[in-house]
Formats: C-alpha cells, structure tokens, sequence
C-alpha cells in the first residue's frame, strides 16, 4: 500500500511505477521473497486530517469523516473486502467439502 501520496507530484507517479515494476518483476522469479505480494491500486494521499485525528483519540471517520483520508482508507477497505471476496470465492469452490461436526 503506498501512502503519503501526493497525486500531484510527477516523483510520486515515479515512485508508484518503480514500485509496481518492481513487484512484478518478483512475481516471475522463482526465489523472490515478493512473489505472493499484492499492491493495493488505492493510494493513500498525504492529509493533514489524518495526522490531527489520533490526537483527539478518533478514527479518520470520526473525526473527519469527508476527508480526502477518510475517502482513502475507505477505497482501501473496499478494495480488500472485493478482493478478499474474490479470493474466498475461488479458494472454496477448490477446497473440498467438509462435514459439520456436532456434539
């Protein structure tokens, strides 16, 4: 996940790509610790919000719930939860059906 983002800036758009090539190179080489890695498409953008809100002790949906942060961290969620649910759906319909014990 890449954060402090600032969409903006050609370095960040430099930094995102280096970062992408790099995960992909690793996919196709055999011994690579970073072969199984997944790069979120969110970014998470630099914001001011994020860093006020632990100081008054709130989540950035409490505490500004219509920031650029908040809108992030919720892509970010939904971006987990579709691809977790893409994996479960492929993972179940490969494991084999288990009886449900009961006492």
């Amino acid at each position: 996940m890449l954060c402090l983002y600032e969409s903006g800036t050609r370095l960040a758009a430099e930094v995102a790509a280096d970062v992408e090539e790099f995960f992909q190179t690793s996919r196709s080489s055999d011994d690579s610790v970073w072969q199984e890695v997944h790069l979120f498409q969110t970014r998470i953008r630099r914001n001011i919000r994020l860093a006020e809100a632990p100081s008054f002790e709130q989540s950035i949906f409490e505490y500004s719930s219509q920031s650029a942060g908040a809108e992030d961290y919720l892509a970010l969620a939904t971006e987990l939860s579709d691809l977790y649910t893409v994996r479960s759906v492929g993972a179940s319909s490969k494991q084999p059906q288990h009886k449900r014990l009961s006492a």
